[in-house]
This record gives C-alpha cells, sequence and structure tokens, in this order.
C-alpha cells in the first residue's frame, strides 16, 4: 500500500509542477514590461517568478523521482510534501479565504501531511532499479519510455487547460460559481463513475463476442471469480488499487485477434461517449434546471475525453500496459500478439473447458527464439509440456520436459511453489525418476505454503507411490481427490482431476503388485 501511495502522490506532484509552469509566461511578459524605474515593482515581479520556478522545480523533481523510483526519492517525496504544508497553511489558517482557494489549501494540506508520512517510512521502492523498470519500453510493444515517464504530466497540461477553459466559458454564460470545496468534492465520484463506464464497456464487448468475465476492479474494490465463485476482496496492494481493471478470458481455442482489438477499443470508446454527452449537457446548461451542476458535468467531460485521448495513446506505466499499446501489440503482430494469444489460452483454462491441450504450440515456438529472460522460457518449455502430455503425446512430453529441466537451472530464483509441485509430479509419475522428484520436493518444502492443496497433495502422492511408500501415497491421494472433486468444471482443474485417477489406478496396480510378491513367502506359515 505504501509503494502505491508514493506513486499517486508522484502523480499529483506532477500536476503541482504543471500549474506553475503554465503561469511562468505571463509572469515574464508582465515582468518585460514592467518600468526599470519602478523598483519595488520589479523586484515583487521578480520574486514571484523565482518563487514560482522553484516550486515547478521541487514537484517536477519530486514526481520525477518517485515515478522513475531514484533513490533519493525519498527526500525530494518529503521535500515536496513539506511544500504541499507550507503553501495550504495561509488559507487554512487565516480561515476566511474564498471557497476555491480554501479547498485547495486543504487538498494541498491533506497531500502533505500523507506525503510525509509516507515518504518517511523506508521503502525498497526508492532503489534505483525498482520504479525505473516499470516505464522502460521493451522492443515492439509500441510504448516510448520518454513518453511513459511524461504521461504524468500530458495528463496535467490537459487537465490545466480543460479547468482554464471552462473557467473563462463559465463566466462568459454567467453561471454559478462551482469553485467551492464541495464541488471539488464532486471530483472523486466522477473519477469512479469514469472508471466503471470504461471497464463495464470493456466488459459489454466481451460479452459480445462471448467471453467470461473473470474478474472487475475499481479501486481497491476487487471481484474475482476463485474457485469457480465470485468473491469480493479489499486491498490497496493490487495493480489497479488507484484505477480499475477487467479480466476477460477467451471460451474458444481459435479465438479471432480482432476480438481482443474490440474489447480494447470498447473502454476508450464508453469514456469518449460519456464524455460528449456530459461535455454537451454542460454546453446547454445555462437555462436547465440542472445548471447547478453545470460544473460536475463540465469535469465528468474533461475527464472523460481525457481518458479517451490519453489511453490510446501506447504507454507502459507502473508496469502495465495502456488500451492503446495492448491494441498495437494485437495487430502489428508478431512477438507480442503471441504473447497475448498463449497468456490468454493459459488464463482461460481456470475458467472454461479449455484444456491445455488447446494450447497453441506454434505460438510459443514463435516466442522461444526471442524469449525476454530464462524464466519466461521455463514458462514456455512447461506449455509445451502439458499441451503433449494432455494431448497423450509422451514422447513429445518427455522431450518437452528434458527441457523445462534445463531452463530452470537458470531460474532458480525464480522458481515458485506451484513450478516446484509440477516438477515433481511430473519427474515422478510421468518420467519414473524418483531421484529427481526427491530433489524438487526438497525446494518445495523451503518455500512458503501459497499453493493450492490439490496440487501440493497430487505431487505428495506421486512422489511416495514412485519411492514406494504406498500407504503414504495413498493417504496423500485421498485428501487431494477429495480436494479437487470440489473445484469447479473448468479445463485445468479437470485435467488436475485426470491425474488423480490415472494416480488411483497406479496406486491399485502397485498394492496388487506388492501383494502378490510377498504371497509366496507367507504360505508356508498357512
Amino acid at each position: 500500500m505504501t509503494n502505491r501511495l508514493r506513486k499517486l502522490l508522484g502523480g499529483i506532484f506532477a500536476f503541482e509542477a504543471v500549474c506553475p509552469i503554465l503561469v511562468l509566461p505571463a509572469m515574464l511578459v508582465s515582468l518585460w514590461k514592467t518600468p526599470a524605474t519602478d523598483g519595488s515593482s520589479f523586484s515583487g515581479g521578480l520574486f514571484m517568478l523565482v518563487f514560482f520556478a522553484s516550486v515547478a522545480g521541487i514537484f517536477g523533481a519530486a514526481s520525477w523521482t518517485v515515478s522513475t523510483g531514484k533513490r533519493w526519492a525519498r527526500g525530494w517525496g518529503i521535500a515536496a510534501s513539506v511544500l504541499n504544508v507550507l503553501v495550504a497553511l495561509p488559507s487554512l489558517y487565516f480561515g476566511r479565504a474564498p471557497g476555491s482557494l480554501l479547498a485547495v489549501g486543504i487538498g494541498m494540506g491533506a497531500v502533505g501531511i500523507t506525503g510525509i508520512v509516507v515518504f518517511s517510512i523506508p521503502s525498497k521502492f526508492t532503489t534505483s532499479t525498482a520504479g525505473g523498470a516499470a516505464y522502460q519500453s521493451a522492443p515492439g510493444d509500441g510504448t516510448n519510455a520518454v513518453l511513459n515517464r511524461l504521461v504524468w504530466l500530458l495528463g496535467a497540461i490537459l487537465g490545466v487547460a480543460g479547468m482554464r477553459w471552462w473557467a473563462h466559458w463559465s463566466q462568459v454564460q454567467m453561471l454559478p460559481d462551482q469553485s467551492g470545496w464541495i464541488q471539488t468534492l464532486w471530483v472523486v465520484p466522477v473519477l469512479a463513475v469514469t472508471i466503471v463506464v470504461h471497464e463495464l464497456g470493456h466488459a459489454i464487448a466481451a460479452r459480445t463476442v462471448d467471453m467470461k468475465i473473470s474478474s472487475f476492479v475499481l479501486g481497491p474494490l476487487a471481484w474475482r471469480i476463485t474457485d469457480g465463485r465470485w468473491k469480493f476482496k479489499f486491498s490497496m496492494s493490487g495493480p489497479a488499487s488507484v484505477g480499475g481493471a477487467i479480466g476477460v478470458v477467451s471460451t474458444r481455442a481459435d479465438e479471432p485477434r480482432w476480438y481482443r482489438v474490440w474489447i480494447l477499443m470498447a473502454g476508450p470508446i464508453a469514456n469518449l461517449i460519456l464524455g460528449l454527452i456530459a461535455f454537451s449537457l454542460a454546453m446547454t446548461a445555462k437555462d436547465s434546471y440542472y445548471k447547478g451542476f453545470w460544473g460536475v458535468l463540465a469535469d465528468l467531460a474533461t475527464i472523460n475525453l481525457g481518458v479517451f485521448v490519453v489511453n490510446l495513446i501506447p504507454l507502459r506505466v507502473g508496469g502495465f500496459y495502456s488500451d492503446g499499446a495492448n491494441i498495437y501489440q494485437m495487430l502489428s503482430g508478431g512477438y507480442w500478439a503471441d504473447h497475448h494469444r498463449v497468456h490468454a489460452l493459459t488464463v482461460s483454462t481456470r475458467f472454461t473447458g479449455l484444456r491445455p491441450r488447446d494450447y497453441d504450440l506454434a505460438a510459443v515456438d514463435r516466442l522461444l527464439p526471442n524469449a525476454p529472460s530464462p524464466f519466461y522460457v521455463l514458462f514456455c518449455r512447461l506449455y509445451t509440456y502439458e499441451c503433449h502430455l494432455d494431448r497423450g503425446e509422451m514422447a513429445r512430453a518427455l522431450e518437452a520436459l528434458e527441457k523445462a529441466e534445463i531452463a530452470s537451472r537458470e531460474s532458480e530464483e525464480n522458481l515458485t511453489i506451484e513450478i516446484c509441485a509440477e516438477f515433481v509430479f511430473s519427474l515422478a509419475y510421468v518420467k519414473r525418476d524418483a531421484i529427481a522428484a526427491r530433489n524438487w520436493w526438497r525446494r518445495l518444502e523451503t518455500m512458503p505454503p501459497t499453493i493450492s492443496p490439490s496440487d501440493y497433495w497430487l505431487a505428495h502422492c506421486a512422489l511416495n507411490w514412485i519411492e514406494g511408500d504406498l500407504e503414504t501415497a495413498n493417504q496423500s491421494w485421498q485428501k487431494g481427490n477429495a480436494l479437487a472433486q470440489l473445484l469447479p468444471n473448468a479445463g485445468t482443474y479437470d485435467y488436475d482431476r485426470q491425474w488423480f485417477s490415472f494416480l488411483r489406478e497406479a496406486i491399485d496396480q502397485a498394492t496388487v503388485s506388492s501383494f502378490v510378491s510377498v504371497a509366496p513367502a507367507l504360505s508356508p506359515s498357512m
């Protein structure tokens, strides 16, 4: 949560840096026109110019260091937070400031106090490598590293420009003042509506092409399908804890590429439609019954039209791609289109009837030569192994498993307990290598127990079966199979249940063989 708040504050600092920058040109012109003989006016103007430039510099430096994760981000963050408090004090102290100034003072004071607390806490986020990678472009992803970092500045410029235009327009139209602190609070529900409409656009488009919704996130509020049921969770640590996200999964293996493009475009289009409706209503508010809410409509129009524009720009912010970047990657084909397809099919097996046998091996073969990391190679190898295994192509499955073992040696630091469990089961039951399976089990035991219980018992059962401990294997099978039967009807869970049934046969056969082998030794004493 601390890191997420820091990123949010970094965006606010970018906005605060833009505001004084926008008035600097006018101050320069005013200073230029001030007669040299008017010393007091010239000195005052020069002081204000230097002051505003310094404020912009502090906020800009804080925003840049926080967004890129520089090691001195904490210092600049604290400096910017203290500056917020100092700027807010006059309006808060005198208490008779105009509504708009008082609202600004309250907002800056809240940002300042929050920032002082958040940036005073040591965090790995501020190391030199923490934030930079989240804004770096990858080859062929359609984004630009400089633009990725300047997106906050772009958003701030659009926001300030929109506010200035609406302020001038409302004065000409003689509409009620909408600059008080109560009106300012309307920004929060406006942002919430903007996010909901955007994600609903994605969801509606997904349903039109018969895709399934797997999750819906609005800020810290998250609804996800877990074990076949919708579950709610409140969390400030997720990737969308200050925004929104929706998960959609394919229901067919031969899904056309334009399905994904249509779904990606639908979110910004929904914001465009809402923005145009709000703009039209605001422009006709003067003689209407809702003219007292023209400011809310103006905010709704400005934010939604801004989201439409910015979201269609190919960007990578905070490690996540914008809709525009994903659209570019899908349309450009090549590595990124294959990457999205492989990932989509993998996720779909947890929510639909698709199974590993439905994986696209041709796409994986195209990905491997350009794999960005050893761990990605391991993922592709296991992907290929599971597909061949589920198709009953045992020779090819064993070949892929051996390649996965080789790839795992270069990804030691990234291995998860789920991967270890898969290796234990595969080496024990598929390859029949008890020593290798035991070695992987030792690794598994050193990791936090975050694995699905049924997967754990499947691996434990296979290991004890290959080692000849049939009693323990049978106990593990009983526990794991009971849990597997409770899992929803989806491809990956059907795949697991299938291996439990195969292990049952193997245990029974081993038990019979063991009985037959000891029977002659027992017969003389009978």
